[in-house]
Parts: C-alpha cells; structure tokens; sequence
C-alpha cells in the first residue's frame, strides 16, 4: 500500500560539497624519530580565508595539524590517518609554497607543540617547463573511522625533481631529508614529496544524525552539483534516485550512481539502495569502480601499477542510512564504514612494497616504453 507521508516530506538524504584549497605539497621523511610526512595547504578563499595549515603525521598515522592565524576551518572535516592529534594555531614563518611552470619552491618554519622549531626549503626549479598530471590521492586507505566519503583530485600533479638544491629539512636542530622515490634515482631522477596547483577536495555525504529539510524534488533525484569550473563535482543517478515519501511501503528500489570530478567523469561510482520501511527508509551506497588512472608519468604509472591501493582505495567503502518519515521535521542517522582492513598507507606515506616488486614494475614499464619505441622507428 501506498504510504501516507505527505508530499512536503520529500527530502534529500545525499550532501556534496567541494572545499577549496589554492595549491599544496606533501613529502615522506626518511629518518625522523617522531614524524614521518609533512603537508603543506595554502587556502586563498571566503570561505576559509587566506594562509597556510601545516599537517604533520607521526609514525603511528596520527596527524597534527597547525593553521595560521585567521584560517576559519572545521576540525571535524579532517579525517585522515588514524586521526587528529594535535589542533592549534601557530605562526608559521615563512609560509611560502610556489608552484612554478618550472617546479616548486617552498620556505617554510614553524615550532611544534614540543617547540622543536621545523625549517623546511625545496627548490628543485630548473628553468625547464614542466608536463604535469592528474594523481587521485590515495588519503582515504588510511582512515578507521570515516568521516565522509573525501576524494582529493591533483590536478596540475607533479612529484619533487632531483634537479635544483637540494632540500633543507631540519626538526629540533637535526637535519632531515626527503625520503627517495622508489627505483634507481639516475632513471627516474625524482624524490618522494608530490605537489598540486590545482587540488579538488570533495566530500561525499559526511557523517550525520539529525533533523532533514524537505527540499528533494518529487519526482526523484537525477544530480547534485558543487563547486564550480576545475573546482567542482556532480553526483550522478541512474535511474533518478526516487522520492522516499511517494514509495509504497517495503517497495525498493536500486540503481547505480557515479562522481564527476573537475575534468573526470565518472571518477569512481557504485551502487545505491533504498527499501522504504513503515516509519521511513533504508538507505545504501556501495563504492564499486576503482580510479583508472590516466596521463601518468612513466615512474609513477610503474608506482600505482604495482601499488594496487591507489587505484582500488575507493572501493573499501560503504554508505548506510536510516530515515525516519514520521518525525516533523523528517530526520536521518547516516555513516561511512570501510569494508577491507584499513591500509596504513595513504596519501601521506607509500604502500610498504618489496624492492623487488616495485623494481619489476619500472621495468616492465620500460620494456613497454622500448617496445612502442622500436615500433615507431620501423614505421619511419
């Protein structure tokens, strides 16, 4: 039978959004005792304002974080690693990160909360122009307890060149260095630390319990967008996601759904479900289409070839919620949960793989390079 909500219940169980962020840089530590990666965000928007938020992550995956002063940003929404640590207000000076057509300059200092005084310069600029790529981050491998479904698309992508000086990394008066990119450094002549000019953050139906505005359209949710130009996002439903209050009690419904990303269509994508019950509905998400990477430079193709977390990351995750009709207003209970054992690896530190299994990969790479080289000569 039909149920009697009335049409005003309609409502709209999904949430996108798109968080800006001007540019940034990460890198691996080769041999701190208390940090293992640094990331440095420059935000240059009304939302958030302007300045820059340094993340450290310890070896045990927590991450501190330490924002200028004026940088208006919600805690709750950084869920990365095994979580946040530390959360404070610093000066940070110099805060300088450049991305040039040539490569990256960066200076850098801060104190942590310890007040071991953190110096970080890189300049690996080489007056050559640089062919950059677009890498989806793999930050979401490592998160226990998710958040929200967060996608962070690097645009304008490229990893540290050994050309230039090289980096001056010093923590508490020790010096540091920048942890070596996996295979011979003659081939590839890059450093572990990876940068962006053009980041997209989106997040996907965060964490939420709580009262629901009837705004969904009746006859069902065919889209949602965010963000807008290089910066935005569209969810995808097909067939139109239905509306809830004109379903007929324990009538269900399934069908698949898709995440538009900046330039990248269908970005990844799954499956979604929902069963109306006799006080509202159930509701799911299941990720299923893996990131296929696209433009990769050769060293890093060999990478994420190898390193099957960076293409496969997205589809560890799953969407419940529960809706209840009866309440005035409508209300939702909803969560992430991830279904494989979190991969302490993730956009701050590389997958652990054996030096055989990474070298195999550069030269299975190479080999195909040669190949379609030779073949091009024989044309000619």
């Amino acid at each position: 039978m039909k149920n009697s909500v009335p049409q005003a219940s309609v409502v709209n169980p999904f949430a996108l959004s798109v968080d800006p962020r001007d540019r940034l840089l990460l890198f691996d530590i080769a041999d701190d005792p208390v940090y293992s990666a640094v990331e440095l965000q420059v935000f240059d928007d009304d939302v958030h304002g302007r300045g820059m938020l340094v993340l450290l992550q310890h070896h045990d995956g927590m991450v501190d974080f330490y924002r200028e002063p004026g940088l208006a940003l919600e805690r709750a929404k950084f869920s990365i690693g095994r979580g946040v640590g530390r959360w404070r207000q610093a000066t940070i000076r110099p805060a300088q990160l450049v991305i040039a057509d040539d490569g990256v300059q960066v200076d850098v200092a801060l104190r942590d909360a310890e007040g071991r005084r953190i110096e970080i310069r890189i300049d690996d600029r080489d007056g050559v122009p640089r062919r950059r790529s677009t890498l989806l981050a793999p930050v979401g491998s490592g998160v226990e307890r998710p958040y929200s479904f967060f996608l962070v698309l690097m645009r304008g992508f490229d990893l540290l060149r050994t050309s230039g000086t090289d980096p001056h990394i010093v923590i508490g008066g020790q010096e540091r260095h920048v942890a070596s990119f996996p295979g011979p450094a003659w081939l590839h002549r890059r450093r572990f630390g990876r940068y962006s000019a053009q980041p997209v953050i989106v997040e996907l139906n965060p964490r939420y319990e709580g009262p629901m505005e009837a705004t969904g359209p009746a006859e069902g949710i065919s889209s949602l967008s965010a963000g807008e130009g290089v910066r935005s996002a569209t969810l995808r439903f097909r067939p139109a996601f239905p509306s809830l209050s004109a379903m007929a009690v324990w009538q269900e419904a399934v069908g698949a759904w898709t995440l538009d990303v900046a330039d990248h269509p269908a970005l990844t994508g799954g499956s979604w479900r929902a069963v109306r019950t006799e006080k509202g509905a159930e509701l799911g998400m299941e990720v299923t289409r893996p990131w296929q990477p696209r433009g990769l430079p050769l060293s890093l193709k060999a990478v994420t070839t190898v390193a099957r977390v960076f293409r496969s990351w997205p589809t560890t995750y799953r969407w419940s919620a529960a809706v209840d009709l009866t309440s005035e207003p409508p209300s939702m209970r909803a969560a992430w949960e991830r279904t494989a054992p979190v991969e302490r690896a993730n956009a701050y530190r590389l997958p652990r793989l054996s030096r055989r299994r990474l070298v195999g990969g550069l030269a299975v790479a190479l080999a195909a390079v040669a190949a379609l080289l030779a073949r091009r000569r024989r044309r000619t």
